[in-house]
C-alpha cells in the first residue's frame, strides 16, 4: 500500500523535496563553516544589496517631469481620516 502512495505522489508531483543545504559557504574567497559568520555575511549582503545596486545604475539624463505632458488642470484632494471614523463606519 505504501508503494502505491509513493507512486501516486510522484505522479502528481507531491514528493517531499529534501533540501541539501551546504554546511560551508564561500565568503571572501574562503570556505566558512561557522554559523554566526555565515549568518552575518548573509545579513550584510541582503542589507546592502539595494545600496550597492543603486550605485551601479547610471544617472538619468532626464527628470521624471520630462515624461509628463502638460498639466490637465484637474486635481484630487483627500481629507485626513482618524481612527474613530474608521471604527465607527458601518
Amino acid at each position: 500500500m505504501k508503494n502505491i502512495w509513493t507512486i501516486l505522489k510522484k505522479a502528481i508531483g507531491k514528493q517531499r523535496n529534501k533540501l541539501n543545504i551546504s554546511s560551508t559557504f564561500p565568503i571572501n574567497n574562503k570556505q566558512v563553516s561557522e554559523k554566526s559568520e555565515i549568518t552575518d555575511s548573509f545579513n550584510n549582503y541582503f542589507s546592502n544589496i539595494g545600496i550597492v545596486t543603486s550605485q551601479n545604475v547610471p544617472k538619468a539624463k532626464q527628470t521624471n517631469m520630462s515624461y509628463l505632458n502638460k498639466s490637465t488642470g484637474i486635481s484630487v484632494m483627500a481629507n485626513s481620516t482618524g481612527m474613530n471614523y474608521l471604527y465607527l463606519s458601518p
